[in-house]
């Protein structure tokens, strides 16, 4: 069966036709955000339309925000907010549509075709411009009552600290993702550093804020890990390039009660830049 997955992401808008095992065919758009709704609506189906073919059943889509029914409650990125994604691609393409939080999609696409086959328990984690995560539990993805479960990235570290992209203050996100880490670098310095940069860089400066990004994602972690206990977490993420998976784990063994990580494993990605397309495609299996 064919199933075209597509992620929505603040930059780019990224198709796929998928047939279960391989991928036929992909697609790459720029999203374009800044020009609003009617921009946004025309790259996705542009994307959709390069991939799709007769024989196609399905539709997965994967988008950061907190999705219901195929409608926006939260959209961070893109100006969808309160939109029905799901009910606006029905009506275009007359297919089964199915819309998924990109962390889910992207936890969901290495539980079942990537690194997370043979865990129980996961958190696949995206670390980038924001930061989003999705729980696997028992071969089905945890979205909680209202969709919304697994967003690690929007738990309280420092109820004083700076304020995130969702308004709240002292969030994981408003500390780890990539502007984060960018914006605590400037502030001690005065200057701008890309993250890799920053990682990469042997100064003192940036060597203390790449040891604290440790630490404040370990803590927020931690508290996932004694909550979930999982047996795995998977990084994805443009900022998950410059991290340590081992470096990660012993700080998080820090600040988690001990039987809590006894079976924990830290990994990278195993799809890549294609996890968070196959998790769409693959959508229908949830």
């Amino acid at each position: 069966m064919k199933t075209v997955g597509v992620d929505i992401g603040g930059t780019n808008v990224r198709a796929i036709l998928f047939d279960g095992k391989r991928i036929l065919k992909k697609c790459s758009n720029r999203i374009e955000a800044k020009k609003g709704r009617k921009q946004v609506l025309r790259n996705i189906i542009k994307t959709i339309d390069a991939v799709i073919t007769k024989d196609t059943r399905t539709i997965g889509m994967s988008t950061a925000g907190v999705i219901v029914d195929g409608r926006y409650l939260f959209s961070p990125n893109v100006p969808l907010a309160n939109f029905n994604l799901k009910r606006f691609l029905e009506k275009k393409y007359k297919k089964k549509i199915v819309v998924e939080n990109d962390a889910n999609a992207f936890a969901w696409g290495e539980y079942l075709r990537g690194i997370g086959r043979k865990s129980r328990i996961m958190i696949g984690l995206i670390v980038g411009t924001g930061i989003g995560s999705g729980i696997i539990a028992n071969n089905k993805i945890y979205e909680g009552t209202t969709g919304s479960a697994g967003e690690i990235g929007h738990t309280v570290i420092d109820r004083n600290g700076p304020t995130c992209s969702c308004g709240k203050k002292g969030h994981v996100e408003a500390f780890c993702s990539g502007p984060g880490i960018e914006r605590r670098y400037q502030k001690k310095t005065g200057n701008y550093r890309f993250v890799k940069d920053i990682f990469d860089a042997k100064d003192t400066t940036s060597k203390m804020i790449v040891e604290e990004t440790y630490e404040l994602l370990a803590v927020g972690l931690a508290n996932a890990v004694n909550i979930l206990n999982p047996d795995m977490i998977i990084l994805g993420g443009g900022v998950s390039n410059s991290l340590q998976p081992k470096r990660l784990l012993k700080k998080i063994k820090k600040y988690a009660i001990p039987g809590s990580t006894t079976k924990l494993k830290v990994v990278k990605s195993r799809l890549g830049n294609d996890a968070g397309c196959i998790g769409a495609a693959l959508l229908p299996k949830k």
